[in-house]
């Protein structure tokens, strides 16, 4: 199993990715809600999406999404289904 390091991050999302170690393309695993992935797109430091689908309605929860004013394409790379019933969607963003 690969390690992961948790980061607490105060600054703006260009300047802590500058400020990174990025060799051998190490990939970052972004978590969060609407706010921290709308700073990310309005950088357009994002790549690729992996949502994953609960099976589970909530009334109240925490946005995915901003509303965003500028449409961001995405091409659909795979999709796995699990017996949990969860859906896991991968997308490339598209330029």
């Amino acid at each position: 199993m690969k390690k992961v390091r948790k980061i607490m991050v105060s600054q703006s999302a260009k300047d802590f990715i500058s400020q990174l170690n990025l060799r051998n393309n190490k990939n970052i695993w972004l978590v969060g809600g609407a706010s921290i992935v709308d700073e990310f797109l309005k950088s357009d430091l994002i790549d690729e999406f992996i949502i994953t689908i609960i099976p589970i309605l909530l009334g109240d929860g925490i946005p995915l999404f901003k509303g965003r004013s500028n449409e961001t394409k995405l091409e659909l790379i795979d999709v796995k289904t699990f017996d949990s019933g969860l859906v896991q969607l991968h997308y490339n963003t598209k330029s």
